[in-house]
């Protein structure tokens, strides 16, 4: 009953804060194309570089707190002082944040040069780091509704800034034609606003209180994840500085383009699915059986990833076809290994779950500082050697060496019994669906339309679409059957599955 429990409970809200996450995650994936088709491939290269600084600033700078909320949050069972936890988090940060970012912003001019960009592109970095520090704000407090599992506020709140972001890029971008400009711009005004909305009556609800005795155990237990992130960071992002410095600005552009798409799948399913079930673990870690929901979760977790990844590995290339130009046509071949290392980085998610109950999260710096260095190993390697290619499997054998390290200690600290076999299955089928998908082939006129794209761009959009949808059917179906053969769902899982359809078509039939 338990499983069934927070079974329903997680996708109910993972639903909801689904649609929430990807409102948020929606303008980097919707304005691709505007990107791709308004931008010059080196002011695209130079918006990702800009991006990674900031990146790694704001993990610098955020002191940890913003992971420890969750954790913290349920030390105490009085509203009182789990209000005072989110208050201190949120005040503590917006000072000491805000006077740094304030420094960074007068040396503007020499962060460009370090990074080997335009002195005129100070303004760039001084939008970003302003609006570093209003959407980091934000973000915490939508931890703190999610925390609440106020859903309803939280999507509404995402809605009203995806709407703000993408009205204002299409205007400063395709209808002013500010280029570059445009997507700072636009990115600092939906953050102040939808900052001020957010911040102004939930610190008004909870209380503007600073407790220091719980910032400093808040701080001690936040600052080795600072580490680990700037870890995580250098395996996510690292790989776009090196490409850079031994290809191009272009190379950069074309290897976003793919890795975005790769990298999609952490953005609309792992991350809507951790904002709930983060809290929920560290809610749930008491009960007599949190192990077996852990294990269980983790599979129906997989499988869902699975399918997803298939259909991004399958139908890459289609959707640069319909979105991109051909300079962009080479980005699809990253997607696939893209693709599995955030299926791998959301595994290994669940595999923290014993490293942070035990609150032993020096391991986990440990075991990311061993990962960048990897990382960072085969950048150097490979970029020069292979190109983007090479990047990719850099983020590629990163992810599975901290999967695999990350497993090894958490069974150490917090020993789970995960369902092997069934794990198996699920990647197996996945492999196989993925294969049988790239077997179909684009016809032999479309060299020829490429070569003369101008004539013939109208019919690559269209040949994209069409064969988006081949590609993604082969591909789910062979997976689906691979999958659901006798033996993978149990006679409980049967049952609720059973319970569900039910009553869906009770209420299809009552509409």
């Amino acid at each position: 009953m338990a499983l069934k429990r927070e079974i329903g409970g997680i996708l109910k809200h993972s639903t909801i804060y689904g649609v929430g996450n990807i409102l948020h995650r929606i303008p980097p994936l919707v304005l691709l194309p505007v990107y791709l088709n308004y931008l010059t491939t080196e002011d695209f290269g130079k918006k990702e570089i800009i991006s990674l600084v900031i990146e790694f600033l704001g993990i610098i700078i955020s002191m940890g707190v913003a992971s420890a909320m969750s954790r913290f949050y349920y030390e105490y069972k009085d509203r009182r002082e789990q209000n005072e936890v989110v208050s201190t988090i949120v005040i503590s940060y917006a000072v000491v944040a805000g006077i740094i970012l304030s420094a960074l912003a007068t040396q503007a001019h020499h962060i460009v040069s370090m990074i080997s960009l335009d002195a005129g592109d100070h303004i760039l970095v001084v939008l970003a780091l302003a609006s570093l520090w209003m959407n980091t704000i934000y973000l915490m407090l939508c931890n703190y509704l999610r925390i609440r599992e106020k859903s309803i506020l939280f999507v509404s709140i995402s809605l009203a800034k995806l709407t703000l972001t993408l009205t204002l890029n299409i205007v400063f971008i395709v209808h002013l034609g500010y280029g570059i400009l445009g997507i700072f711009l636009s990115t600092f005004i939906a953050a102040l606003a939808v900052t001020v909305m957010l911040s102004v009556p939930l610190l008004f609800k909870i209380g503007a209180r600073v407790s220091l005795p719980r910032l400093k155990e808040i701080v001690s237990f936040g600052a080795p994840l600072i580490i680990a992130q700037l870890a995580g960071a250098i395996v996510h992002l690292s790989d776009r500085y090196f490409i850079q410095s031994f290809l191009s600005l272009t190379s950069v552009a074309i290897y976003t383009a793919g890795y975005r798409i790769g990298n999609s799948i952490n953005a609309l399913v792992n991350s809507p699915f951790q904002q709930i079930w983060n809290p929920r673990r560290f809610a749930l870690h008491k009960d007599d059986d949190a192990k077996s929901i852990y294990a269980s979760v983790f599979t129906y977790y997989l499988f869902l990833m699975v399918l997803c990844g298939i259909l991004l590995a399958a139908c890459a290339r289609d959707l640069i076809l319909v979105v991109g130009r051909p300079e962009y046509y080479s980005a699809p071949a990253v997607v696939p290994l893209i693709t599995l290392a955030y299926i791998l980085f959301g595994a290994q998610g669940h595999f923290t779950t014993g490293i942070m109950i035990r609150k032993k999260t020096k391991l986990l710096a440990k075991i990311l500082l061993i990962t960048a260095a990897m990382n960072l190993l085969l950048n150097i390697l490979l970029i020069p050697r292979y190109g983007i290619m090479g990047a990719a499997c850099s983020t590629l054998a990163s992810m599975f060496l901290r999967l695999v390290l990350t497993g090894w200690i958490s069974q150490r600290v917090y020993p789970v019994h995960w369902e092997w076999l069934r794990i198996l299955r699920v990647f197996g089928a996945g492999v196989i669906a993925w294969c049988a998908s790239s077997l179909l082939r684009y016809p032999e006129t479309f060299d020829a339309w490429v070569a003369d794209f101008d004539a013939y761009s109208g019919h690559l959009r269209l040949l994209g679409m069409e064969y988006m949808a081949f590609h993604a059917l082969i591909g789910m179906a062979v997976y689906l059957a691979i999958v659901f053969l006798p033996g993978f769902l149990r006679a409980r899982e049967k049952a609720f599955a059973r319970e569900k359809l039910s009553g869906l078509v009770r209420r299809f039939r009552r509409g």
